[in-house]
């Protein structure tokens, strides 16, 4: 009996070691459309591709970084300049849109109970210019927060800090506080759930969507407590409906408040505001008091830089890029809730074409030099197949597929903050196994 259960735990482990080599083999002949990036640069760990402005002369194309190192290099990958930073975990970075500024995050001292740990923030540019660097405590267990993006406008960097209010403060490059706007003053507290925000490409506008108070849907409680006084008796509470009231904020690169609105619905779930001649925010909130179904809950509108009403759009779960005067959006179809990717008319809404998706990508771009959208998106591990895949699938404008490629079962984006590794994702440059490769 022994050896029976010792041969099957053999066979199992087999099977396991073919599965994770055949993977890794895979993620090596993915190589269809994506060209490897011959260097000297060992381990990077991801790659930061600049957008040059008009009389730059600086020869640094890319910003590479390495478990202990940033090195600025140019076309070639040839190092110009090199920074020292904290390794591995304790450097995060944030970007502006376009990359022109980084905040880097180091943390000197690692936070333990009943001790503070220490954290640097340092604003730099793309050339290696440093403009500002602070030394902040770190709190275990915190319910301070703050989110920050940079702006590629001027390099102010815009925090939504909140704890027991909600504020957007702005930072500007010399890191003075020029700005601080409390979202709700009239509020001692705020507990809202549900903050929503996005950066226009230039960093010339910050849109917020929030939540005043948490939202809480009516709903009829029931438990039967095992033990106890009240033991095999049937309890009933009643959840009362709770409006939480979600408002549009849209601000400017200074941080000053240029509007704000009251939004439909009573729970705020999406915000984006896109970049083009026809710039556009689009808002989704969801009526949680309503017994209507999902494609009636669900409001996705979209407003013009005033917040004046334009038209509303039957998606929900956004990801967007822009072609030429159509706004190309993955989303979840509201019906059956399987993932599709359609091309609406920016200045109306008029759906255009609309295709299917194997999966919900995690971000999708516009190649504006070749009209394409690219979708990067990733296999859910399972227990038979645990393994996490990624794939790059690309379309033309009309929605035709184009291609469809493994990237293999590890992209590197260690050290990037979310939003970050879009900005980087989106310039079809990738790390793949320590090496680096572009969409061709």
């Amino acid at each position: 009996m022994q050896n029976k259960n010792y041969s099957n735990l053999i066979w199992i482990i087999l099977i396991v070691v073919l599965c994770v080599s055949y993977a890794f083999s895979q993620s090596e002949n993915y190589l269809n459309n994506l060209e490897e990036i011959q260097t000297n640069i060992k381990n990077p760990i991801a790659v930061i591709p600049i957008t040059k402005f008009d009389n730059d002369e600086s020869l640094v194309k890319y910003i590479v970084r390495t478990d202990d190192q940033l090195l600025f290099v140019d076309e070639e990958f040839s190092t110009i300049q090199t920074r020292e930073i904290q390794p591995g975990e304790k450097t995060n970075i944030d970007l502006s849109k376009q990359c022109k500024y980084l905040l880097l995050y180091e943390i000197l001292l690692k936070p333990e109970k009943g001790i503070n740990g220490k954290e640097k923030i340092t604003l730099i540019d793309y050339k290696g210019n440093e403009y500002w660097s602070k030394e902040n405590k770190l709190i275990l267990d915190s319910r301070k927060y703050i989110k920050r993006f940079i702006s590629d406008v001027n390099g102010n960097v815009i925090g939504l800090v909140y704890d027991d209010t909600i504020s957007v403060v702005t930072i500007d490059k010399n890191g003075k506080e020029i700005n601080r706007h409390n979202l709700f003053p009239h509020l001692d507290h705020w507990e809202g759930m549900g903050i929503y925000y996005d950066i226009t490409t230039c960093g010339e506008y910050f849109a917020v969507l929030v939540n005043e108070y948490t939202p809480v849907t009516q709903a009829i409680l029931r438990r039967t407590p095992l033990r106890g006084h009240d033991k095999g008796k049937e309890i009933v509470k009643k959840r009362e409906f709770h409006d939480g009231k979600p408002n549009l904020f849209l601000f400017n690169s200074n941080g000053d408040l240029l509007y704000e609105k009251r939004c439909e619905g009573n729970k705020a779930e999406k915000v984006v505001i896109t970049n083009s001649d026809y710039p556009i925010i689009i808002v989704t909130t969801v009526d949680i008091r309503s017994e209507k179904e999902l494609t009636e809950k669900v409001k996705t509108n979209v407003f013009d830089l005033n917040l004046n009403f334009l038209y509303s759009l039957p998606v929900r779960s956004i990801r967007y890029c822009i072609i030429d005067s159509l706004v190309i959006i993955s989303y979840r179809d509201l019906k059956n809730n399987e993932p599709v990717l359609s091309a609406f008319a920016i200045n109306n809404g008029t759906k255009i074409w609309t295709v299917p998706l194997e999966q919900f990508p995690f971000f999708i771009y516009a190649n504006d030099d070749s009209n394409e959208i690219h979708l990067l998106s990733a296999s859910q591990p399972t227990f038979d197949d645990p393994i996490e895949r990624f794939f790059l699938r690309s379309y033309n404008a009309m929605g035709v597929k184009l291609s469809d490629d493994f990237l293999g079962v590890e992209l590197n984006h260690t050290g990037l903050g979310y939003n970050s590794r879009e900005y980087v994702w989106g310039k079809s440059l990738y790390v793949i196994n320590n090496k680096i490769y572009i969409k061709q």
